[in-house]
């Protein structure tokens, strides 16, 4: 037996408007939305793009002193200003997670900071010497 379905729900929906020039795009009405219903934060609290900004500065001064630990001819006094970095990058970031957040990014922000520590430390313990 053979269906034919010859309803088409279609034509019931309006049809899309001719974009205007004038109009605003999606992006300014988007940006300007977001901005006009930013929901408050409590003070200490920050966003996710603060902190996914502090999470990339982390993991760019990781991956430089990953890439300088590799380098042989990188003394390891040479290498203090960069673990100092990644210590710095770590306690911004300490200083912005709240303990509650459970999210992925929270997460993903706890375990760079573990990374960084554990760096940090295996560097004064002399691990590398």
């Amino acid at each position: 037996m053979k269906i034919n379905n010859t309803y088409n729900p279609y034509h019931l929906l309006p049809s899309r408007p001719k974009s205007d020039a004038t109009a605003p795009g999606f992006k300014e009405i988007f940006h300007r939305t977001v901005t006009e219903t930013a929901s408050p934060r409590a003070p200490g609290e920050v966003g996710n793009a603060e902190l996914m900004e502090k999470s990339r500065l982390l993991l760019d001064a990781l991956d430089d002193y990953g890439h300088r630990l590799a380098d042989r001819g990188t003394s390891l006094r040479e290498l203090s200003p960069l673990v100092q970095q990644v210590e710095q990058a770590a306690s911004r970031l300490e200083s912005c997670l709240l303990p509650e957040d459970k999210s992925e990014l929270a997460g993903f922000v706890r375990n760079a900071r573990i990374a960084a520590k554990v760096a940090v430390m295996k560097y004064q313990r002399g691990d590398f010497v």
